[in-house]
């Protein structure tokens, strides 16, 4: 349990109390927030916990949105898939092996293509300018079509 606690307190606590904190800057700025999250994926045995915070940071973006709106603030998601990070290194894939693993795990997305976090910024740096203003509880997937299916 004390995981779980930790994933909700990591995905959720922090999203919503960030917000909290930030809407007086929000306010008076017109800004806006882009919550950053895992694409939308199958339910898969054993990752309930994940799917359940997922699902609610979606909603919690929605919700926001419809609040915050009045205020003239603005509330989107980017949800990027396969990304590459440093995950492999957590999961002890060696240095010399994550070119083999990047090309085995392209191959479980439909485009065969890993997401590089240059364009995962690009995206977010989108959603948060004023080129589209009426953006607003969007959950914008980056994932080369690997949710289609979902």
């Amino acid at each position: 349990m004390d995981a779980f606690d930790d994933l909700v307190a990591l995905n959720l606590r922090v999203p919503y109390k960030m917000t909290q904190l930030c809407i007086p800057y929000l306010r008076r700025t017109k800004g806006n927030i882009v919550n950053v999250f895992g694409s939308p994926g199958r339910v898969r045995p054993g990752f309930l916990h994940f799917a359940m915070v997922r699902d609610a940071l979606q909603r919690f973006t929605k919700a926001g949105a419809l609040e915050l709106v009045v205020e003239g603030i603005r509330m989107n998601a980017v949800r990027p898939g396969l990304t590459r990070t440093n995950i492999l290194s957590n999961l002890n894939v060696t240095e010399d092996d994550m070119p083999q693993a990047y090309e085995k795990l392209a191959h479980t997305v439909p485009n065969n293509v890993i997401i590089e976090p240059e364009e995962v910024a690009k995206m977010i740096l989108f959603v948060a300018s004023d080129t589209s203003p009426n953006l607003n509880g969007a959950n914008v997937v980056l994932d080369g079509a690997a949710s289609g299916g979902v």
